[in-house]
């Protein structure tokens, strides 16, 4: 005796925001599936097309269930969005207090600037530096910049 359960195709950007809401050892989506009583499946990146900007998540449940988890999906990819743009516009926000320390050696030999932000220790490091270190790491990425944390 088996139940057809109806289904809501959703697109999320092929991106970061996939991890997000699966989450640590898939904990976003199996709390999402609990909140609202649904089943999630999101197209796996062997199925996606090459340079594809977008996955498809397929939501199996209830039409009311299937709603809110939707939104709630929308919900988690925009604050992984916002997160990630709160890192980058940190950096800048940051740049206005630095003090620069010219004439360092770089890699090569050549003189370079180096700067000195001083954070506070606490919440605000944490956040800067994020889960293994992907805040740091996304920063240099998007910089070009060596960033070091003492």
């Amino acid at each position: 005796m088996s139940m057809e359960l109806d289904q809501t195709v959703i697109e999320i950007p092929n991106g970061p925001e996939v991890n997000y809401l699966i989450g640590t050892k898939g904990a976003g989506v199996n709390a999402l599936q609990d909140a609202t009583g649904t089943r999630i499946q999101i197209q796996r990146s062997h199925e996606v097309p090459l340079g594809a900007l977008v996955r498809k998540v397929t939501i199996s449940g209830g039409e009311a269930q299937r709603l809110e988890c939707a939104q709630l999906i929308q919900s988690k990819v925009q604050e992984c969005q916002e997160r990630d743009q709160a890192r980058v516009t940190c950096k800048r926000k940051f740049g206005d207090d630095v003090t620069s320390a010219p004439g360092t050696q770089g890699a090569a030999g050549a003189p370079q600037d180096q700067s000195v932000i001083e954070i506070p220790n606490g919440p605000a490091v944490n956040y800067l530096i994020g889960t293994q270190g992907a805040g740091v790491k996304a920063l240099e990425e998007a910089t070009g910049a060596r960033i070091k944390i003492q």
